[in-house]
């Protein structure tokens, strides 16, 4: 039963850290975009 939990809570703590370097590569990819299409446009 514990080494279910300590899975469950890794598998957890894994789940969190992909979903924000995702996030946070998305906002990168995000405002690389912005800044590039702002650059065109001036």
């Amino acid at each position: 039963m514990q080494t279910l939990k300590a899975h469950s809570l890794a598998r957890l703590i894994f789940g969190a850290r992909y979903l924000m370097e995702r996030s946070f590569s998305t906002l990168v990819f995000y405002r690389f975009m912005l800044n590039l299409s702002s650059s065109e446009t001036a």
